[in-house]
Order: structure tokens, then C-alpha cells, then sequence
């Protein structure tokens, strides 16, 4: 079938975790914040076991920001659950305390 083809040549292009990619999400409440989400995006690129990731997208009234980034193994590994775990508490800065 056409659609399995597709999803086999995405598999092989992109590897196995194109189907399940990652989704950091930010507040933004100025400009810096968009400089530190760069940062974020750079450390992504070079994190191990990261195939891929787009570069930041911001929204139109830069209130948020996205980076969508591609696990080198599918969604359903070890290596995956591993891989997040590593983002959380290494990679990502920690999110400010809630207020109150």
C-alpha cells in the first residue's frame, strides 16, 4: 500500500521516532525568552538520540513558543522514555516555581 511505503521511507529517512515526535512548549514574556529558547533549540540539536529539530516556532502575538523534536527511536522504546527523562532534568531548564 502507497501509505505504508510512505511510512517506511519516513521511517528509514527519519528514523523510527518520526511518528512520535517530541513537543517542547514555553510561555514567553519577552524577548529574551526567545534568545533562551534558541539556546534550547541548539542544545536539542546536539542532545544524543535526537534525530531532528525544527527550529523555534513562536505565535503570532509571541505570547508562546514551539520546538518539535524527533526521538532517533520510536515512541514505544525504552530509549525514548530514557531520552525524555535525560530533556527533563538535564537538558531543559526547569520552569520557574508556580506562584503561591
Amino acid at each position: 500500500m502507497t501509505t505504508r511505503q510512505a511510512y517506511d521511507l519516513l521511517a528509514e529517512g527519519v528514523g523510527p521516532g518520526f511518528n512520535g515526535p517530541l513537543v517542547v512548549a514555553a510561555p514567553l514574556s519577552s524577548s529574551a525568552d526567545v534568545a533562551a529558547l534558541a539556546k534550547v533549540d541548539a542544545a536539542l540539536r546536539a542532545t544524543q538520540g535526537i534525530a531532528f529539530a525544527a527550529p523555534v516556532e513562536v505565535n503570532a502575538d509571541q505570547s508562546a513558543a514551539v520546538i518539535i523534536a524527533y526521538p532517533t527511536t520510536a515512541p514505544q522504546a525504552a530509549q525514548t522514555s530514557q531520552l525524555v527523562t535525560h530533556l527533563r532534568t538535564t537538558v531543559l531548564p526547569k520552569p520557574p516555581p508556580a506562584p503561591g
